[in-house]
């Protein structure tokens, strides 16, 4: 448990670098959460039900809360400083289903690098107030794996078929793999008939007319226009070459790069290069980002770059880091940069960077 001189040093390391203590809400629509942090989430959430039918969901973290709150501020730009329980479900018995997560969300900073700086140097030296001691740092990039898949030397096909998997590597690992293999089943006539046609609505259309004749539409759980798509997007496959193994091969070393920075951008940028990506540049940014946070850590902290990094929450799309003790595989600390958060949540009417972290201090000061 937190005791009051301990929660006063944490407030005090958190707010360094200015901010407000906001109250975020408790519960959030279910359909928000999942739309944001992913379906994977499910089954790890509590649901309640509003006085009108709606589902709602206690908050598995600060983050989406805060950025409700932000929005409904109407604000342009924001320090929030924030503390509360969080509920998410564990896969392991005899472990609290509730915790205390506090940290700070940032919103609408112009210069992006110095506040992905500031952010997780105030979460280190809070880590560093309730007994850090040097610790391991793992580091990615929530951008990474999109952007490979985006500009890689791809057939469209399999690009279209890689991209929903972009934020579960494990699934896209899956994917590269049967995108090898030659497709024996030959397209429906159904699907050849959507192949043939060029434009999504009348793709949808076509489907809705079948479905009407077939007296199954009543209780789909997908629209026809999604339908269609996913019809169309088999067809191709069926119909596509192979992806070379050459290929797959690239694509499956680089998601699996894990180790010292400079290793991994070698490679990064080594691998790129096979598929026809340039990472120099983005190499020299993440070395730049790497020289400044080292000047934050203790000397004798293991520093690890890890392409793959698992997301609890897909919406990260920056700079990513969790923090550990040396004894523990339970992350301290995490936080990253999410700036396409703001924009879902108003359906791109705002679009405002966005930065944050929290620690979880029982893991070190005791509680499960």
């Amino acid at each position: 448990m937190i005791d009051i001189q301990q929660s006063v040093k944490i407030k005090n390391t958190l707010a360094q670098n200015g901010g407000e203590w906001v109250d975020l809400p408790l519960l959030l629509p279910s359909s928000t959460v999942l739309e944001l942090a992913g379906e994977g989430l499910r089954p790890r959430l509590y649901f309640a039900n509003s006085p009108d039918g709606e589902e709602l969901c206690l908050r598995a973290d600060l983050t989406i809360p805060a950025a409700v709150t932000f929005i409904e501020s109407g604000a342009k730009q924001a320090i929030y400083l924030c503390s509360g329980k969080v509920f998410r479900a564990q896969k392991e018995n005899g472990v609290n289903p509730e915790f205390r997560q506090m940290g700070i969300e940032r919103y609408g900073d112009s210069d992006k690098q110095i506040a992905d700086f500031e952010v997780f140097s105030s979460i280190y030296k809070t880590c560093k107030t309730i007994g850090l001691n040097g610790g391991r740092l793992i580091l990615s990039d929530g951008g990474l794996v999109e952007r490979i898949l985006k500009t890689a030397n791809l057939p469209a096909v399999w690009r279209e078929y890689f991209m929903p998997q972009a934020n579960v590597v494990s699934e896209l690992l899956k994917r590269i793999n049967l995108a090898t293999i030659p497709n024996t089943d030959a397209p429906t006539a159904i699907e050849k008939s959507l192949l043939a046609i060029q434009n999504d609505q009348e793709a949808a259309n076509l489907v809705e007319e079948i479905l009407d004749i077939s007296k199954l539409k009543q209780g789909l759980a997908r629209d026809t226009l999604d339908i269609a798509k996913r019809l169309r997007q088999k067809a191709k496959r069926q119909t596509a070459e192979p992806l070379s193994k050459e290929i797959a091969n690239i694509l499956q070393e680089v998601l699996q790069l894990k180790g010292t920075p400079s290793t991994v951008f070698e490679k990064v940028q080594s691998l790129g290069k096979s598929i026809g990506v340039d990472f120099t540049d983005w190499a020299k940014e993440w070395d730049l980002k790497i020289q400044k946070i080292q000047t934050v850590i203790d000397a004798d902290c293991e520093v690890i770059f890890d392409v793959a990094m698992p997301k609890r929450f897909e919406y990260y799309d920056g700079i990513r880091f969790e923090i550990f003790t040396k004894d523990s595989d339970k992350s301290l600390a995490s936080g990253g940069r999410y700036d396409g958060l703001i924009a879902e949540l108003t359906k791109g009417e705002k679009n405002i960077s966005a930065v944050g972290a929290v620690i979880r201090p029982e893991v070190i000061l005791g509680g499960k």
